[in-house]
């Protein structure tokens, strides 16, 4: 079986990290050629099993930043949790795994991706970041990161209508499809 020394990990537990043992997971994917105000209508995150941890599912919302270009992660305190986060936000109940190397893919998160590609700021080529925010107790999932090795980094898929069914206001500033895994 493979292997991924380098993990994202998607838990609640208490008396881990902070005051409540949540841990929130970041992805940033770069370069989305999403044209500003295209009707989204699919989106899900895809991710790799970097391990098997018990038979508890862990849940999750998920949600964007709140602006239309994001910045790099770094490691200063707080750089993750104190973003803004969309209004726009979708439960996901992670599935246990039962093997390494196994696929699970999110629920849709086209509200998410909507509120952030219709924003005045954003443009096709912006920079997009996701949040999964613990909600509950369960166990912890553990899924491969871009730093374990590009081939396994999560995926946003997303499928969006023609440039001509824009949202109200916005300009639809560039064009394509994006299939995007994280690069920073």
């Amino acid at each position: 079986p493979a292997t991924f020394p380098l993990k994202l990990v998607v838990t609640y537990s208490s008396g881990a990290v902070g005051a409540t043992g949540e841990k929130t997971v970041g992805l940033r994917f770069t370069g989305l050629n999403i044209p500003q105000g295209v009707k989204v209508t699919d989106a899900y995150l895809e991710f790799v099993a970097a391990g098997v941890t018990g038979d508890a599912e862990a849940q999750v919302h998920i949600r964007g930043e709140d602006v239309g270009d994001a910045s790099t992660f770094s490691t200063a305190s707080g750089n993750i949790t104190g973003r803004t986060r969309t209004t726009a936000e979708v439960d996901w109940t992670v599935p246990v795994v039962s093997a390494t190397g196994e696929f699970v893919r999110s629920e849709n998160i086209a509200p998410v991706i909507q509120e952030i590609t219709s924003r005045s700021d954003w443009c096709g080529g912006n920079n997009l970041a996701l949040f999964l925010d613990p909600v509950a107790t369960g166990n912890t999932q553990f899924f491969a990161s871009f730093d374990s090795s590009s081939s396994v980094a999560p995926i946003l898929r997303v499928k969006f209508s023609h440039t001509e069914d824009l949202v109200d206001g916005t300009n639809g500033c560039v064009s394509g499809s994006a299939y995007v895994p994280i690069t920073s």
